[in-house]
């Protein structure tokens, strides 16, 4: 399993004050900005079996509004390149857990990508996004992967090896 060099940056409050840094921005409100570096989790693929249910979306983009609150903007959601963003739920049959789950993988695609309900499905370099969950303040994990083997760009990486290898 190869360490992945994604690395995401995660902004958490405490209650600690930050007069020391007349630079932060929660200077003055008895806060204090941590910044937690966080890389992503390579998921085996080889383990982990994901069954196809034949649902996705596109992921919807939000706006943040002037009082910080936010909400749906009607628009898909682009990634950093433009791309546009989907959202494809996926059945995850462990044989190490107790029951199966579904879970959301994150793809951005031009063409949306679909999968055959209860036909296994193949990620290209699944990984694990650890996050901040508002509202709750606990570490969730987001899944994202660059695409689906046998679909679009990555439709030749199914007949030349590295199948299920993630990266």
């Amino acid at each position: 399993m190869q360490e992945s060099r994604d690395i995401a940056t995660l902004s958490v409050g405490g209650y600690k004050s930050c007069e020391s840094s007349p630079d932060c921005p929660t200077a003055g409100h008895h806060l204090t900005h941590l910044e937690i570096t966080v890389r992503t989790i390579p998921i085996d693929t080889n383990r982990v079996a994901f069954i196809g249910t034949g649902k996705g979306a596109a992921r919807a983009e939000y706006v943040e509004l002037s009082d910080g609150s936010r909400k749906r903007s009607g628009n898909q959601d682009k990634n950093e390149h433009g791309v546009p963003l989907w959202v494809i739920d996926v059945l995850v049959d462990d044989d190490e857990a107790d029951r199966a789950e579904v879970v959301a993988v994150k793809i951005a695609s031009h063409d949306e990508p679909r999968t055959e309900k209860w036909k296994p499905v193949r990620f290209v370099n699944l990984v694990a996004v650890p996050y901040v969950a508002q509202g709750t303040g606990r570490v969730a994990l987001s899944m994202r992967a660059d695409g689906i083997e046998g679909q679009g760009a990555h439709a030749h990486r199914k007949a030349g090896g590295n199948e299920g290898q993630a990266a």
